[in-house]
């Protein structure tokens, strides 16, 4: 997930990040802050090979009317055409991709 200025903190013996998110997909005047505890550290190969050292932290994730626990990786993709890659394992037992299909699912009622 795209995230800026993270800072590690401890909170009752913890540790912690604090960053930034653009919830927006490409309008970066609308900035919200997060703080979530650190779920592990993993090194991720991008697609160039390149190796990065990343926060992990555990959130819910949202499509439709499903709501459940994911494992997410923090860093900065302001290069990237999306801010987010939802991988395989988020979406196992869960989610079925159609990859013929954009934008097919409507926002819930409410």
């Amino acid at each position: 997930m795209h995230t800026f200025g993270i800072k590690e903190y401890k909170k009752d013996g913890k540790k912690w990040v604090k960053f930034g998110v653009h919830p927006k997909q490409g309008d970066i005047t609308i900035e919200h802050e997060c703080h979530a505890k650190v779920f592990d550290m993993r090194t991720v190969r991008d697609s160039g090979g390149h190796e990065t050292y990343r926060y992990v932290i555990e959130t819910r994730l949202k499509i439709g009317y499903l709501c459940y626990p994911i494992k997410m990786t923090l860093t900065t993709r302001d290069n990237m055409k999306f801010h987010m890659l939802l991988g395989r394992t988020a979406m196992e037992g869960q989610l079925l991709v159609e990859p013929e299909a954009s934008f097919i699912l409507q926002a819930p009622q409410g």
